[in-house]
């Protein structure tokens, strides 16, 4: 799927949204104990890069790196952090200019 000129800002935001409220949940799961297997995951990230036209990125490694550290920013339990709808759009606008400097 090639859409590096013609992606909709909104599905891509609102799948990085989703990944961030799966990594919460994830993240509360492990805070009482219980781990869930790597097959579980839902790789929702993949999909944003693709959508994106980054997925080939010759620093695909960092761009990981940094979309997890914002990732982590997502309210927690404690209700510190972000709400996951405005995190995402920070989430957007990063690798929307990620993909710009490599365009």
């Amino acid at each position: 799927m090639n859409t590096t000129n013609n992606f909709p800002k909104e599905l891509v935001t609102k799948l990085i949204e989703q990944d961030l409220i799966y990594y919460r949940f994830l993240r509360r799961l492990d805070w009482v104990g219980l781990t869930v297997s790597d097959a579980y995951t839902l790789m929702l990230e993949d999909l944003v890069y693709e959508l994106m036209g980054i997925e080939q990125h010759p620093e695909m490694e960092r761009i990981y790196d940094d979309y997890m550290k914002l990732a982590r920013r997502v309210t927690d339990i404690n209700r510190r952090g972000k709400k996951p709808e405005v995190l995402a759009e920070e989430i957007y606008k990063y690798l929307y200019g990620v993909r710009k400097d490599a365009g």
